[in-house]
């Protein structure tokens, strides 16, 4: 499951769990991959990347929605392919 309410972001999922103020984040990565589905990073005050589980994530147009009206800094990152060198 996700939590986010107007000071913290919480998450759990099977074994593992996580929380952190919306204040140490400095950004929200959306990256989507080559199979089309998005990968939520959060990049922290301090440089650290988190990343939130695939299974406790809403749609991310959603996600990405209710953080920018709390103020958090979003990104879109959208896969690329690398010409032969």
């Amino acid at each position: 499951g996700l939590r986010l309410d107007d000071r913290t972001l919480a998450w759990r999922s099977g074994g593992s769990e996580g929380e952190i103020a919306l204040a140490r984040i400095r950004t929200a990565r959306f990256e989507t991959r080559l199979d089309l589905s998005v990968r939520a990073r959060l990049v922290t005050d301090d440089g650290r990347r988190i990343t939130l589980p695939q299974d406790c994530l809403p749609q991310p147009p959603a996600l990405e929605e209710a953080l920018r009206r709390r103020n958090v800094t979003t990104e879109r990152h959208h896969f690329g392919l690398r010409p032969d060198r």
